[in-house]
């Protein structure tokens, strides 16, 4: 994930941040305020982990979180860098209708993935309704609380 210009108020929670190859996991330029990462998982396939967060380059999530505040609650770290143990990740193709969004099934998490009832509650904690759905068309929560 790249950001390639100033964004303000932008708040990224619950999502898996994945990248392979020893591509960099986020890269947030100089200068870039008034972005918030709370509750998302990050995990590189093949590669270190590595975030460069306005100029300085992270290897781990403590780093991250520590020197930043990002990925936290209440002083609290609420990221995680774990396999999300997805079906098989990388090989789900490309596709150019939004309406064929749940067909990507390589994408979805397995059924021991440690994402399932792993996510922040939005609406208990921030207010943000979080829609009825998920990605791939179910429920919001469908366990005991919400997925990343």
């Amino acid at each position: 994930m790249r950001f390639n210009s100033q964004s303000t108020n932008f708040r990224f929670r619950n999502n898996l941040i994945l990248s392979s190859g020893g591509a960099r996991l986020v890269e947030v330029p100089n200068g870039q305020t008034g972005i918030t990462f709370q509750g998302n998982n990050y995990y590189t396939y093949g590669g270190a982990f590595s975030i460069n967060y306005n100029g300085t380059n992270y290897t781990s999530l403590v780093n991250f979180a520590n020197a930043t505040g990002q990925e936290k609650v209440s002083g609290v770290l609420v990221g995680k860098s774990v396999d999300p143990l997805l079906n098989a990740a990388g090989t789900g193709g490309t596709i150019g209708n939004p309406d064929l969004l749940e067909t990507l099934t390589a994408y979805q998490l397995q059924s021991g993935s440690p994402m399932i009832d792993a996510g922040l509650d939005l609406l208990g904690q921030f207010m943000i309704n979080p829609g009825p759905r998920y990605y791939f068309g179910n429920a919001v929560p469908q366990g005991v609380g919400y997925d990343i």
